[in-house]
């Protein structure tokens, strides 16, 4: 019972860290079995967000396959303000069996989650670390 507040912590910030490398990894292996083009942004589609409570954009862009085969969709990333402009160039990774499946490569998304998760995680650690020590002084 001495230490279950700083075991608490200590899981809680495994569980975040193993999240952030589940996610990095899977994205690597996404992008490593995926054809990449060159997509320009259409619009930026509105969407409104219960969460947030305002409005959101989703990018729309379009592809090319080396085939000459177009192909139009929109982001899963939704942010606000839009990340990108109309006409702006963006990498797109899609599987080349189902291009339909396509998602836009934004460093500034991957890099977002990973740094939360992994700041979240690091500040569980620094207070399960103390709770522990503190502990052990009693």
């Amino acid at each position: 019972m001495k230490h279950l507040t700083a075991k608490i912590f200590l899981l809680v910030a495994l569980i975040l860290f193993g999240i952030m490398g589940f996610n990095y990894f899977q994205r690597l292996a996404v992008q490593s079995h995926s054809t990449v083009a060159d997509g320009i942004v259409l619009k930026n589609q509105r969407h409104l967000s219960i969460d947030m409570g305002n409005d959101v954009f989703a990018p729309v862009v379009k592809f090319q396959t080396p085939t000459g085969q177009d192909f139009q969709f929109e982001s899963a990333m939704q942010t606000s303000p839009p990340d990108f402009k109309v006409g702006d160039h963006v990498k797109v990774y899609y599987d080349p069996e189902h291009p339909e499946n396509a998602q836009v490569f934004s460093p500034i998304t991957i890099s977002l989650d990973f740094w939360i998760l992994g700041g979240i995680g690091l500040i569980f650690l620094v207070i399960g670390i103390y709770s522990w020590r503190t502990n052990d002084d009693d």
